[in-house]
């Protein structure tokens, strides 16, 4: 899909279609097609739903200008207001057999001085941490990674015997509930195959911050409950001479008394004990990971109306994925997705039966 299609004709304009590609044709016949539509209920997701609303004429005047898109509707907040959840995961290596276990809740951090918990995921055996490693290249600091980093990875991988040891791995997840930092997605051209630039501006929140030092500690105490402590491979009791401390990620291998997870083997390498609170917050920016739930560019009450899902300033032209969403839900928002899905498809039902009648 390139973008809507709007009769600027009438008052407000109205969506009249949508501009597709159509899959196997060829440059001489003409790729562009218009749909025509009584209503468009656009469902693309946080990242391009305001992409295409831009491309459609619906968003920020200078913006547009810039993308060369000419403006429809101003609308200064289509874009804005990103969220991207943030992640801390810790992966270690366990001494037995581990059966597959898929991702499971734990529980929840308590509310306390005004900010909102983490909520505790864990997940383990089968090819859980094999394959999301080649998949995400996930022994890398985030921002290294790469196609080129995910191509290392499956090579590494294909090494006999690797895939399967680090598979007995097991991975305890904090998910931070309500992040305050909020990105933007903006433009890159008017080319609607061109993927928009994404400002995520994590962590950009001191609360954000502070609830990341906490999440980092609650999962320091998980690896140390006597449930999991005894299960946990223990790293190589090797000492330099002189009191030398191992460099780098070697600390992940090697036993020493600074290190943040005692002797269990974690991977990422963390801080050590020692390390200042600059120090830490600087780990948690570069190990920090997406948890790919995207909220908020185009938001219930700034963007669609909150009692029809329509777009505002424009007729016939719906949304509902979790752009719309103002604020991120606690959990995994696929079944809230779906539910509004549906929702917003008896609501424009109703309204095109109204029309007719």
């Amino acid at each position: 899909m390139h973008k809507i299609e709007f009769d600027t004709a009438v008052n407000p304009p109205r969506a009249t279609g949508v501009w597709i590609e159509h899959v196997g044709c060829t440059a001489r016949e003409g790729c562009k097609r218009l749909l025509t539509a009584r209503a468009v209920l656009l469902s693309a997701g946080a990242i391009q739903t305001p992409q295409l609303l831009m491309l459609s004429g619906l968003g920020p005047p200078v913006q547009l200008a810039q993308a060369g898109v000419r403006s429809t509707v101003p609308n200064e907040q289509v874009g804005q207001n990103f969220i991207d959840r943030q992640i801390l995961s810790f992966s270690f290596l366990v001494k037995h057999h581990v059966s597959q276990m898929g991702v499971e809740a734990i529980g929840r951090a308590p509310d306390s001085k005004g900010l909102r918990g983490a909520f505790f995921e864990a997940t383990a055996g089968g090819r859980e941490a094999s394959e999301f490693a080649k998949a995400t290249a996930a022994f890398l600091p985030p921002k290294e990674r790469g196609e080129w980093a995910i191509d290392l990875m499956r090579l590494i991988f294909s090494v006999h015997g690797i895939e399967e040891a680090v598979d007995q791995a097991m991975q305890i997840v904090a998910l931070q509930e309500a992040p305050e930092s909020r990105g933007e997605i903006t433009l890159d051209g008017a080319d609607a195959t061109r993927m928009p630039r994404v400002n995520g501006a994590h962590l950009t929140s001191a609360n954000d911050v502070v609830e990341q030092h906490k999440a980092l500690q609650s999962l320091l105490a998980l690896l140390n409950t006597s449930a999991l402590r005894p299960n946990a491979r223990q790293k190589l009791d090797i000492s330099l001479p002189f009191g030398a401390q191992w460099p780098g990620a070697l600390d992940c291998l090697v036993a020493e008394p600074a290190a943040r997870s005692g002797r269990a083997l974690v991977v990422p390498c963390l801080p050590h004990r020692n390390a200042t609170h600059d120090t830490v917050t600087q780990w948690l920016r570069d190990n920090a990971l997406s948890s790919y739930h995207y909220f908020g560019t185009a938001a219930l009450g700034s963007v669609v109306d909150p009692v029809d899902f329509s777009a505002k300033g424009v007729r016939g032209l719906y949304i509902s994925d979790s752009s719309i969403f103002p604020k991120a839900t606690r959990v995994n928002p696929v079944l809230t997705i779906m539910a509004l899905g549906h929702l917003a498809a008896t609501k424009v039902i109703g309204a095109l039966e109204k029309e007719s009648i």
